[in-house]
């Protein structure tokens, strides 16, 4: 019986590692995104101080900043879902119990908290697209 354990700890450790790991990728995905967006609205307010055959719309910049917040928001919270069911999965049955949320919002919080990043980096980057006109 020892050795089942051990085996059925292993794996459980094993698990909790490969969950974190898939969690760690996502976020670095996603920030990088996001990060790489805010880094495209401060060359846009360089070259827009500048003289430059284009204008940009502060609400936009303002708009599209937010957006970009946002999105590395929801990639923080798809790294703490994914530590939460790291943590909170149990290795004898298989099953994760969160005791806040409840079992039935682990999968749909990774699901939201993913293309919530996605759209608002979508989002954002189409709202400072649609700020930019010519001089």
């Amino acid at each position: 019986m020892t050795n089942i354990d051990e085996t059925t700890r292993t794996w459980h450790n094993a698990n909790v590692q490969n969950q974190r790991e898939i969690g760690l990728y996502i976020v670095k995905t996603l920030i990088l995104l996001n990060g790489a967006g805010i880094v495209l609205l401060l060359t846009l307010l360089s070259a827009a101080t500048s003289e430059a055959a284009f204008v940009v719309a502060v609400s936009a910049m303002q708009q599209s900043a937010l957006g970009f917040l946002l999105g590395i928001v929801f990639a923080l919270v798809t790294a703490t879902s994914a530590y939460a069911v790291a943590l909170y999965s149990n290795p004898f049955t298989g099953e994760t119990e969160i005791p806040v949320l409840g079992n039935k919002w682990v999968e749909p919080g990774y699901f939201i908290s993913v293309l919530g990043s996605i759209a608002c980096f979508v989002c954002a980057v189409l709202i400072i697209i649609s700020g930019v006109s010519p001089q």
